[in-house]
């Protein structure tokens, strides 16, 4: 097509530049003529002008004479009277009224003829402007139709480039179509020499796993030898626990002894104060020895809190599920699993309430060093309910926290559109619960974190809080389902990460859509979300008496952070020091 047009072109280039040729000469010839007509109009108005003022000073001068040739015929004709003389006067200013008279008249015909020359004037101007104008024009076009003509010197350089190049790539065509042909019987060639080299590789993977059978082999002995060894360790450690707990009854024994003796002593202290107070009333009640004795009660108590360790509660009896309010998906996958077991009170909820510092390094710390590091950056913790959802718990439970309760309007509205863009999905058994039975709660998870958003900063982190972490409320579990697909979705995204299951032997959906499946790749999940999500995620891994901290997504500007604690099977939520969330 491109060369059909460039045809056509060179085809009608010499006609449009003859046109233009055309209009040029006629503008030249018109111009020329108006300037000739502007010429003699202007010669014809110097002309009548002249004739004009020749004629008034002749006939000016004509009059004058006659009037004065009249006078003096008068003069001799006539004696010398009084009143003749005044009749010749009276009538010779009759005579020069009526020559003044005609003056004016036809001073009012020259003026007339006058303005009228004025008018041409004024056209010969405009005429001229015109004239002006249509030269600038005539330039103008002029410079045009020369950068036309080096725009077609241009084109027709351009034209022999693209004819070269056509050239060269038919060129190219032929050495390509050439150099098929002999892939082509290559190819034909390659079947051959493909079942030689599979033939070989077959046989050296024979060997090889050979090889590996006979390594595995071995390494399965000596795990078998090392497992046996751990059994007699963990027997040891047993009995070591056994021993020690009969040791910590003992103790317990002489403690419950000293609290009778010490009961006995504030007995007595109470008899003493009972005493001192009726001689103080005696002396006067003085205020200051009263406070003083009650200061020495309060330290007493305290010593006896302090002397009794916290004794165990005996285990309640388990409390029967609640029926649920809403025949859901969510009620139903509640109702088989979490709701279904047996579980103390203190344990139930999804999400408990916030312990100290103290509590987190009896939970976590084995050495000094870890309680150092613990202690650096981690205020205390949360503990997640110990099902196979606590790793999507512990981290979805800080994003949502954030995106509700602390992040920006554009912020919360990204999560608003990632919950109504992202299809629902989940698996519990040999069942699944699709996008078309999460419809309605989709839109209920929406409003409820509406709702929250729409609370008061003092209230929402509450609510949050309270709604998460109960299970009679299915916003936990729609916080779960969400998760679980966000992740699913990024990672089936992801070339690298689902090559690395294909690796693993682990099919993604079972892996990230079955309900309180614990994924068996968490660290490619973790990567996933905290890349895709811009959150920098930091995991306290505790293992085989071994402390190590993992940091996913190094970005310069996170959303935020999220901390995680984690021993083998179980994730907890890790609460950082305000100083560490800050930066």
């Amino acid at each position: 097509m491109s060369s059909e047009i460039w045809r056509l072109f060179d085809q009608v280039q010499p006609v449009l530049l003859f046109l233009m040729m055309c209009i040029v000469v006629w503008i030249w010839v018109w111009c020329t003529q108006l300037n000739d007509s502007i010429k003699r109009i202007e010669k014809l108005k110097n002309e009548s002008l002249l004739q004009n003022g020749k004629l008034t000073n002749h006939n000016s001068s004509e009059k004058n004479n006659n009037r004065k040739n009249q006078k003096k015929k008068n003069d001799h004709k006539t004696p010398q009277n009084p009143q003749s003389n005044l009749n010749h006067e009276n009538q010779d200013k009759q005579d020069s009224q009526e020559s003044i008279e005609k003056d004016q008249v036809e001073n009012s015909k020259k003026q007339k003829q006058i303005e009228s020359l004025k008018q041409k004037e004024s056209l010969i101007e405009q005429q001229s402007y015109e004239i002006n104008n249509l030269k600038i024009e005539y330039q103008s076009i002029k410079k045009e139709n020369e950068r036309i003509q080096e725009e077609n010197k241009g084109i027709k350089e351009e034209n022999i480039t693209m004819k070269e190049a056509i050239q060269k790539l038919e060129q190219l065509q032929n050495q390509i179509q050439s150099e098929m042909k002999e892939q082509k019987k290559k190819l034909n060639e390659m079947p051959l020499l493909f079942e030689k080299e599979t033939n070989k590789k077959n046989d050296n993977f024979q060997e090889e796993m050979k090889q590996l059978k006979n390594q595995l082999q071995g390494e399965i002995r000596q795990l078998q030898g090392e497992i046996k060894q751990l059994i007699d360790q963990v027997q040891n450690q047993q009995a070591i626990i056994n021993d020690q707990s009969q040791e910590v009854r003992h103790d317990i024994t002489k403690v419950n002894q000293n609290l009778e003796i010490l009961n006995k002593r504030l007995e007595r202290v109470e008899e003493q104060i009972l005493d001192q107070k009726n001689q103080i009333q005696k002396i006067g009640n003085p205020q200051e020895k009263i406070e003083q004795l009650t200061n020495e009660i309060q330290k007493m108590k305290e010593d006896l809190k302090k002397l009794i360790p916290p004794s165990p509660s005996p285990p309640l009896p388990p409390s029967p599920p609640p029926l649920p309010q809403d025949d859901t998906i969510i009620s139903k996958l509640y109702n088989l699993t979490c709701r279904a077991r047996s579980v103390q009170p203190q344990y139930r909820n999804f999400v408990s309430d916030f312990q100290n510092q103290s509590c987190l390094i009896q939970e976590y710390s084995f050495k000094m060093e870890f309680k150092n590091k613990l202690k650096q950056q981690l205020n205390g913790m949360r503990r997640a309910r110990g099902d196979g959802n606590c790793f999507y718990t512990s981290f979805v439970f800080q994003y949502l926290d954030f995106m509700i309760n602390n992040s920006k309007n554009a912020q919360y509205e990204q999560l608003i559109q990632q919950i109504s863009m992202l299809p629902f999905e989940i698996y519990y058994g040999n069942e699944m619960y699709n996008q078309n039975d999460f419809d309605n709660m989709k839109y209920k998870f929406i409003g409820v974190c509406q709702h929250l958003r729409s609370q008061i900063e003092e209230e929402r982190q509450n609510q949050f809080f309270q709604y998460f972490k109960d299970e009679e409320n299915e916003f936990y579990g729609l916080s779960i389902v969400f998760l679980r697909n966000l992740a699913f979705k990024f990672c089936s995204e992801d070339s690298e990460i689902s090559v690395n299951f294909q690796a693993l032997g682990l099919n993604l959906k079972e892996q990230l859509l079955e309900w309180e499946f614990d994924c068996q790749s968490n660290e490619n999940v973790i990567t996933i979300l905290s890349q895709k999500l811009n959150i920098h995620t930091i995991v306290f891994q505790i293992e085989n008496q071994s402390f190590q901290i993992l940091e996913y997504n190094f970005s310069s500007n996170p959303i935020t952070k999220i901390y995680l604690l984690f021993q083998p099977g179980h994730y907890n939520i890790g609460i950082p020091k305000v100083e560490q969330q800050l930066e």
